[in-house]
Order: C-alpha cells, then structure tokens, then sequence
C-alpha cells in the first residue's frame, strides 16, 4: 500500500522488490516476485501494488528503491503478509 508519491521536479521511479534470507544478514532478490515501478510526477499518487512470491527462507522484507533525476522524491508505503 502506497500513498504521497511524488516528485517536486524532473523524472523518479519507485521500485519496490521482494528479498528473502536465511540469516537474516545476506539477502537476495526474490525470482518469483517481479518487481513493480510506479514513475512518480508532480501529483500525489496512491494505490496498492500486489507482489505475489514463494519463499522458503526465515527472512524476507520489501526493498523500496527510488532513482532518478527528479527533486525531492516522496514516497509512504506499508506492506502486509499474507
């Protein structure tokens, strides 16, 4: 669940990924779990991403990556297990 994604100026992506780990100190991305962009502009947006996986590890957690060009990337996000 996202919502406030947005940039001041120019052009960011979210990316949000799914990693796992049996250690919980080395982490790798999750094959199964495609990641999912959402480009951020200059107006607020919000909405709900589904990340379907198969993990057989102890550990895992939802990697929030922003990059770009753009100023003052925002972006507020929770994610549920289910």
């Amino acid at each position: 669940i996202y919502s406030a994604a947005a940039n001041a100026s120019g052009s960011n992506t979210v990316v949000f990924t799914i990693e796992e780990s049996d250690d919980n100190s080395t982490f790798y991305t999750v094959a199964s779990a495609a990641a999912k962009t959402i480009t951020l502009t200059t107006t607020a947006q919000s909405g709900v991403i589904d990340l379907p996986f198969i993990s057989r590890k102890r550990y895992v957690r939802l990697v929030c990556t922003i990059a770009g060009a753009g100023s003052t990337p925002t972006v507020d996000y929770k994610a549920d297990l289910g």
